[in-house]
């Protein structure tokens, strides 16, 4: 029987929103801890620094070539630079998450790009989680699929899914717990009427071997 795909993730533009975010606010951090005097704004612009030695201001020359060379990366590496890296790492983990839910398992790509393959018969549970997720419950533990646009309704199907496959499986169990009881009530009741002498030995074994299949 061929499988059926029933909903696949839509990705969000969340992802891409939160890295600019955090690369924006490196940049503010850097112009922010950048100091004025003649390391740091100073050596570019030139104007007047404070000088501690002589307790007061006096003039500063422009050196182009020092900011660019020295100041310019030693800022960027300690401020700027963390949020670069944890933006990046942010977006190579969430760019390209894939969710795909079949009738008969759900599959895709969680974070950093790892495959994932689940057969409903491992589901027990799905939710949804933060960073726009959906939180699939298996027996190992809980696989959490970020940042899908519309969790809302992947996550509706799943539940479909888990509850026609529990009906499924409930009615199964009922069919099978049914049909052996039924023939020991059955059973029973030949016994009875042997006792009370209804029926003979011959009539009750006769019945006792349909109702067992031997």
């Amino acid at each position: 029987m061929s499988e059926k795909i029933i909903i696949e993730s839509k990705n969000s533009n969340a992802v891409r929103i939160i890295t600019v975010t955090i690369f924006v606010i490196g940049l503010i951090v850097f112009l922010i801890a950048m100091p004025d005097g003649r390391y740091g704004w100073g050596a570019l612009t030139g104007g007047e620094w404070y000088s501690t030695t002589l307790r007061k201001y006096v003039p500063l020359e422009a050196n182009v070539g020092y900011f660019f060379s020295s100041i310019l990366p030693y800022q960027l590496g300690i401020t700027f630079l963390p949020f670069l890296i944890v933006g990046a790492l942010f977006f190579f983990a969430n760019s390209k998450p894939t969710l795909t839910v079949t009738d008969k398992r759900i599959y895709g790509k969680v974070a950093f790009g790892k495959r994932v393959d689940l057969p409903f018969d491992m589901i027990s549970a799905v939710g949804t989680s933060t960073l726009m997720g959906i939180s699939v419950s298996t027996p190992s533990g809980a696989i959490k699929f970020n940042f899908i646009a519309n969790r809302e309704d992947i996550h509706k199907e799943i539940g479909k899914l888990l509850i026609a496959r529990q009906s499924k499986s409930a009615s199964a169990t009922a069919i099978e717990q049914k049909t052996p009881q039924s023939d020991a009530d059955e059973l029973q009741k030949y016994k009875l009427l042997l006792e009370n002498g209804t029926i003979t030995q011959e009539e009750f074994d006769a019945k006792k071997k349909q109702l067992l299949g031997v």
